[in-house]
């Protein structure tokens, strides 16, 4: 039984109750649980200055109130006219508690019409009142009364009016029925079962919220805390005195209170926006200025206005972490990091109620069901409550509810606010309005509400018009539901003019876009400009949603309707992808179906040989500039560095789309480990990215000839782009473009006809070439994963309809007619944003032959696979009767459920070994790429895989994969791979020639090495400061002088350390067994490299250089990198760099004819995308 829905009507409002005043003064609700458990004097030592109460810290015994609580909106009905009043009432019945008898819903006897109907005329029959799930009153000095069957639905008083309702309740504190309040002796000093405490001190939670400390600073403190910085007993009254204020003032000086040490705060933006979130939060007329749409916004009247304004942009990441005792748990809290993008949850709840948790792989491996009992919890942080609400691929979110944990609830901090677990569901995904989805199903839907998005219109309820899809002309109603391939329009809607071009302006593109990704309520896809509304600007914006693309039943004809719910949540624009890459899939596929291995080596050879010239090419006047240039776009730093100013709204911005390549078994199974591409070293300034670090060496002045350390750089970059081209098979295509699929919204498109056409030319010789922005001919078009032999489709591009479809640009239009969807063809696909590749390369389109479907076979589901579909409705059936709790801990048992998919990377695995083994085409290969793509989809379907099938296969296929398939993989495996089905196969062939251009273009690089500047010959530029001190000062004051050899000896000391250090680690096993120690190696090596770093950089102190620094302490800095250059010794200048990288350059660029100031912020964007404008326009 699903708690707290009524389903009968009411027009009796509920009056609102007294609020109640706690201790301090302050307003307190008591629907905010208090979670109470006695003082534990054992667990952490109470600070001094907190042992004596005040009278604001005495302690209130408070039952939880209901009358203070902003109601929850009333529940949705959305496209309820989808819902057949017979299956209404078994809705109602099922969740009322009713047994329902199991039947069949029949189709309709026809097949349905497309149908125009706008919210303004479809209606309910259960209307609900604005209050009716505004919780009870109930006195905190009275017992519960006893109810029913269902302790959580009170009827009214007139139980026999018509006007009835059900009343949604929160019980009082019960230690004999909540779970996390079990009957324990005071002072027992036990954490209550079915609860796990990240970060919480009574004592000094009282305090904090007495002082008025904000979140900021809580979150700071819990965060030392958890990892072991400092402990609960650390935390004064003294302390916490002077970390009262804002978060913009306070939160940045914890650690340095707390460790008494000088912290330099760069990034204040998180700060910023959490004072911001909690004024929004706290406004008196709830205007939900959080969501987004309100205009520009000044929280503070001294600073300045923030343009288009919305929360949720503050993630709160935590990770998971094993604790000493084998099989425990327990939650780091990381650093709080600010987002230009945000989710609808993030933006509904606000940023503090919502915690990120990673869950590495290995620990999942190992302890799968103990990871996820843990995680079945309540967890307290700060006093507060937070309980998991979706998890997918070793990701889980948490969500702060309205219940306290050994503190009170304050007003000020907008506790009143929160919701409950259960309102939470029933505002995003209501179980009684969803009662036929597969829970498993039901529980992936949370992924709308908390994928990133930027809200960019709201539109009115009358502008929202539901439509049919178009149908195959084999599709039968008769039959029931239409399959995925029998619905010729699966994710595409319609949006008119008025509401695309308010879009653009909003997200600041500059040019209309016929076509966004993104959600409203509960649908998803893409909207593409409607046919019939293509001009007027005037209209109100409206939007056309497909019965397809409608994923959560809501009910938007309410006058409660939540704000959240109307507003069109922007995923991403059209965008084109020209050129693109191939991928190993894709050249399977294409050899498979007839592209000879010379037109794949040949591309590859072309590809190495013209990158390999632009990064060797270094005389002449402007060789360096046009080395800076090559070493950008081929390192793709302007990716880099605008992933980092953007923080995830790139896709929003239109500034490309994450390359969609087909992933690997490693991939699939969390065994790659991609080397971190961002962030630099706090105290030399490096950066992590190996493209930034070359980038910023040449514009400072340093030449490959004459510095080791940069030409060591350029060769290691070389290597690791041809092994993107061997090891990924990334070979570029000039004549490729990826794209949004749509659906051809006229109609007239013949079967295996698409249209193109760019907003840009996309021709070699845009002079001569009739169509330099369009594609006319026979052509290739695939997607991924592209796993069968038919998942490649020729089709032929046309340019006959340009006029009609004018206003349609950067997409791929495919036709609707046929016998089943176009975009099945491609792997499965369909219109909700999947993007299409297309090939016009004549010598791999003239050589393609296109393959005959590859059917699913016989009874494959049956065989292969065990069906435990479980809809909600059973679900709320099976589960009548149980308390609030323990439907709680039910329901996150299923959305825990999605934490982890093993079967997927294992099938993909399986897949790549029986095509290497058996051939492309295969009938067990076939198989086994049904069961991947089956697997892919099993979370929502409830499809698991047949324990004894799955033995079968992982006894066959279950081997190493083969050199030429490993991605990232150079750890050893004792098994051995599977011999291949022939001596030619083509990743072989192109591994092998591949490895020999490699060897010929690095042994070309490395006869350069002897015209680089000799062993032992310093750089003058980069010793000249400490020679010049030396030589100015150091004669003539011996107290200087002392100063500096001391400088001398602290940097020779550290260099033999560094020395001693790498050679220990050179001595060891070479090889790496496992993955987990080659990540734990890399780790430790680089936490030890970072305390090189700040010894270097700390040391030595003013009591030893205390003269030098009174003079200028950016000289010592200088001299000190120009000593580590000058140690060396005759060996390369690595210990240098890594010691001071940004001194170094800052010494040769001024010795290079000038510097031209600028700050690091300028600096990263300077040359990078257009797109950074349109950021900054924001």
């Amino acid at each position: 039984m699903f708690p707290g829905h009524s389903l009968a009507n009411s027009n009796k409002d509920t009056p609102d109750s007294p609020m109640m005043v706690d201790g301090t003064g302050q307003g307190s609700t008591s629907a905010q649980k208090r979670l109470k458990r006695p003082r534990r004097s054992q667990r952490n030592s109470v600070p001094e200055a907190l042992k004596t109460p005040t009278s604001s810290m005495k302690r209130l015994k408070i039952s939880p109130e209901k009358g203070s609580v902003s109601p929850t909106k009333p529940g949705s009905d959305y496209f309820s006219s989808v819902r057949t009043d017979s299956e209404e009432e078994e809705v109602q019945q099922i969740l009322s508690g009713a047994t329902v008898s199991p039947r069949v819903v029949a189709g309709s006897s026809s097949k349905p019409l497309r149908r125009q109907l706008t919210w303004g005329e479809i209606g309910h029959p259960n209307e609900r009142p604005a209050d009716m799930f505004r919780p009870e009153v109930v006195p905190s000095d009275t017992e519960p009364q006893p109810l029913d069957d269902n302790p959580f639905l009170v009827p009214a008083a007139d139980t026999e009016s018509e006007s009835s309702t059900s009343i949604l309740r929160t019980q009082s504190f019960d230690p004999s029925t909540s779970s996390v309040a079990n009957v324990l002796a005071p002072g027992s000093g036990h954490v209550p079962d079915g609860v796990h405490i990240i970060a919480h001190h009574e004592s000094v939670q009282e305090k904090m919220d007495e002082l008025g400390v904000c979140w900021g600073v809580q979150y700071e403190l819990a965060r030392g805390e958890t990892r072991g910085w400092w402990k609960w007993s650390d935390v004064t009254a003294e302390k916490l005195e002077k970390l009262r204020g804002t978060n913009m003032s306070s939160a940045g000086k914890v650690f340095g209170i707390m460790k008494d040490e000088m912290v330099v705060q760069k990034d204040r933006r998180v700060w910023e926006e959490l004072d911001r979130e909690q004024i929004s939060i706290t406004e008196e007329d709830d205007c939900q200025r959080s969501l987004g749409l309100y205009g520009d916004w000044a929280h503070f009247p001294a600073t300045d206005c923030f343009p288009d304004w919305y929360g949720g942009r503050v993630l709160q990441p935590a990770r998971l972490v094993q604790d000493k005792c084998p099989g425990k748990f327990k939650i780091q809290l990381e650093v709080m990091e600010y987002r230009k993008d945000s989710t609808r949850i993030a933006r509904f709840l606000g940023s503090r109620r919502i915690l990120h948790l990673g869950v590495a792989d290995n620990l999942l491996f190992k302890h799968e069901h103990g990871v996820k009992k843990f995680l079945n919890q309540k967890f307290i942080l700060c006093g507060r409550v937070f309980v998991a609400l979706k998890s997918k691929e070793g990701k889980v979110y948490m969500v702060e509810i309205k219940e306290d944990y050994e503190r009170r609830s304050q007003l000020r901090e907008g506790d009143d606010k929160r919701k409950s677990f259960q309102e939470i569901i029933h505002w995003h995904n209501p179980m009684h309005r969803n009662g036929k989805q597969a829970m498993q199903k039901w529980a992936t839907r949370f992924e709308l509400g908390l994928s990133p998005s930027v809200p960019v219109v709201e539109l009115k309820p009358h502008n929202i018009t539901l439509i049919d899809d178009d149908y195959a002309p084999s599709y039968d109603p008769m039959n029931g539901k239409a399959t995925a391939e029998e619905i010729l329009t699966d994710g595409c809607g319609y949006m008119n003019r008025a509401a695309l071009a308010l879009i653009a302006r909003q997200a600041h593109w500059g040019d209309f876009c016929c076509a966004v990704q993104g959600r409203i309520a509960g649908a998803k896809g893409i909207w593409i400009l409607h046919p019939e509304h293509q001009t007027n600007q005037l209209e109100e914006p409206k939007i056309w949603i497909r019965e397809s693309q409608t994923k959560i039943n809501l009910d938007l004809t309410s006058p409660n309707t939540s704000r959240a719910h109307l507003i069109f949540d922007l995923v991403a624009p059209a965008h084109l992808t020209h050129p693109t890459r191939l991928n190993m899939q894709t050249i399977v596929n294409l050899s498979h179906n007839g592209v000879p291995n010379h037109v794949f080596e040949k591309l590859m050879e072309d590809g190495i040989q013209s990158d390999f010239q632009r990064l060797t090419s270094w005389e002449g006047q402007t060789a360096m500039k046009s080395l800076l240039h090559a070493v950008a776009q081929l390192g793709g730093l302007s990716g880099i560095r605008l992933g980092r100013e953007l923080a995830g709204l790139g896709r929003v911005l239109g500034y490309g789309r994450p390359e969609r390549v087909e992933l690997s078994s490693q991939e699939l199974q969390g065994d790659y480990d991609p080397i971190q591409t961002s962030g630099r070293a706090k105290f030399s300034g490096q950066p992590m990215a190996l493209v930034e670090k070359i980038f910023e060496m040449i514009a400072a002045g340093f030449h490959p000839l004459t510095s080791r350390v940069l030409w060591e750089d350029l060769e290691q970059m070389i290597k690791n782009h041809i092994s993107s081209y061997i090891l990924s098979f990334h070979i570029p295509t000039p004549e490729s473009l990826e794209a949004f699929i749509i659906p051809d919204p006229f109609g007239v498109l013949e079967p295996d006809e698409i249209y193109f056409h760019a907003s840009r030319c996309i021709k070699p010789n845009p002079l001569v070439d009739p169509f330099p922005n369009g594609i006319v001919g026979p052509v290739l078009i695939n997607r991924n994963p592209t796993r069968l032999p038919s998942d490649v489709q020729l089709v032929t591009a046309v340019d006959k309809y340009h006029e009609i479809f004018q206003n349609y640009q950067n997409v791929i239009i495919c036709s609707i007619r046929g016998d089943v969807s176009f975009a099945s063809k491609l792997a499965g696909g369909d219109y909700d944003g999947d993007t299409a590749r297309i090939t016009w390369t004549s010598e791999i389109v003239s050589a393609f032959k296109p393959p005959p479907p590859s059917p699913l076979p016989d009874e494959f589901l049956g065989q292969f696979f065990e069906k435990d579909i479980e809809t909600v409705l059973d679900f709320c059936n099976h589960h009548t009767g149980l308390s609030e709790d323990q439907l709680d801990v039910e329901i996150r048992r299923i959305l825990l459920s999605n934490l982890n998919n093993t079967r997927v990377g294992t099938y993909s695995r399986f897949h790549d070994n029986s095509t290497y083994h058996l051939g492309y085409d295969h009938e067990i290969t076939i198989r086994l790429a049904y069961m991947f793509t089956t697997c892919l989809d099993s979370v929502k379907s409830g499809l698991c895989v047949s324990p004894h099938r799955f033995r079968e296969d992982q006894r066959a296929w279950d081997h190493p994969l083969p050199n030429c398939m490993k991605k990232g993989m150079d750890y050893v495996e004792n098994r051995i791979a599977l011999q291949p089905a022939s001596n030619c196969f083509v990743l072989d062939v192109l591994m092998r020639k591949g490895e020999d251009i490699r060897n010929k273009h690095l042994k070309k690089y490395e006869d350069g090495r002897d015209k680089v500047m000799g062993a032992g010959e310093a750089d003058p530029d980069l010793t000249a400061p400490i020679a010049s001190a030396i030589e100015q000062i150091g004669y003539r004051n011996l107290a200087v002088r002392e100063e500096l050899m001391k400088l001398q000896g602290h940097v020779q000391d550290l260099r033999d350390a560094w020395r001693t250090y790498w050679g220990s680690k050179s001595s060891r096993q070479a090889v790496v067994w496992s993955k987990a120690k080659k990540v734990a190696d890399r780790q430790a090596s680089a936490q030890q490299i970072e305390e090189f770093r700040r010894e270097f950089a700390s040391n030595p102190g003013p009591d030893e250089i205390g003269i030098l620094l009174a003079l200028d302490p950016r000289l010592v800095a200088k001299l000190k990198a120009s000593i580590a250059i000058g140690t060396n010794g005759g060996r390369s200048d690595k210990f240098a760099f890594t010691m001071a990288y940004e001194t170094l350059l800052t010494i040769k660029a001024e010795a290079s004819g000038g510097i031209s100031p600028i700050t690091r912020s300028f600096g990263d964007i300077l040359g990078v995308s257009p797109a950074i404008g349109r950021l900054y326009s924001q």
